[in-house]
């Protein structure tokens, strides 16, 4: 980790937002913690985190509260699990967090992480949009074949550090 830590230092004066990405469990938000605690400012954003086999939930760092954002449910034919997006989740409670981290004082922010699920909400992938637009953005961008994750991860003003093949 501290040599990504280093490497971040050396090539984000050159870039506007950091993004991470890699495979399930290769250790981004893990790299976004440390540069976050590295960096040394209260850096608001927003987090993401999974009960396996139950639901996914978002919370806003300036927020006591979550929401759920997805829920698991098995397909019946297979023991797989597959994820139902939560709407309300979105454009109730995302959207509103995006909107007061976008207004805050400070220069960065933070999403821990960005997913499939983010790119069901036309109203929040909206919101997005804007917070890469206004603020300067840590994100950890999941490693999936969608558009708007690619779009994220291609942009011009972004450094990108993909765990899978390194610095």
């Amino acid at each position: 980790m501290k040599d990504y830590i280093t490497y971040i230092e050396n090539h984000i004066s050159e870039k506007k937002h950091l993004i991470i990405t890699g495979s399930r469990g290769s250790g981004k938000s893990t790299l976004l913690k440390k540069y976050i605690e590295y960096y040394g400012d209260a850096i608001p954003g927003i987090i993401t985190w999974c009960e396996p086999g139950k639901a996914v939930y978002m919370r806003a760092s300036d927020d006591d509260s979550f929401t759920t954002i997805g829920l698991y449910s098995s397909d019946g034919a297979s023991k797989e699990n597959r994820m139902i997006p939560i709407q309300e989740g979105f454009t109730e409670y995302g959207v509103n967090a995006l909107t007061r981290l976008i207004n805050s004082k400070t220069e960065w922010m933070f999403i821990d992480e960005i997913g499939y699920l983010e790119g069901t909400s036309k109203d929040y992938l909206a919101k997005l949009n804007e917070a890469f637009q206004r603020k300067k953005v840590m994100a950890v961008v999941r490693k999936q074949k969608l558009e708007f994750l690619r779009d994220i991860i291609n942009q011009k003003d972004a450094l990108v550090i993909d765990l899978d093949i390194g610095i």
